[in-house]
């Protein structure tokens, strides 16, 4: 068992192993997406799902932007727009206007 063909994994290595990425990414817990989920946006604003779908569909919020085509187009909000919507008391959004 002595002559083991390959050298046996320490606790050093694994440092090495999770340290060896590039210095400058920044660690996936760090990034914040510009465009939120349904879900996301919803947990943002303090409100339900559905509460949004309404909010956006009666022109109380931003629209969302739809990525793609047809029925299974992806549904995102862009978080500056909500967050900018939110600094300015909430006011309606004129139909046209994101």
């Amino acid at each position: 068992m002595d002559s083991l063909p390959f050298r046996p994994i320490c606790d050093d290595d694994e440092e090495q192993v999770s340290t060896a990425g590039s210095p400058t990414t920044p660690p996936a817990s760090d990034i914040t997406p510009e465009l939120l989920t349904t879900a996301q946006a919803a947990k943002l604003l303090g409100i339900g799902t559905r509460t949004l779908w309404r909010w956006s569909r009666s022109g109380i919020c931003p629209s969302p932007v739809k990525i793609g085509r047809g029925l299974r187009a992806a549904v995102r909000y862009r978080r500056a727009e909500l967050l900018q919507w939110i600094a300015d008391g909430c006011p309606r959004v004129e139909r046209g206007q994101r």
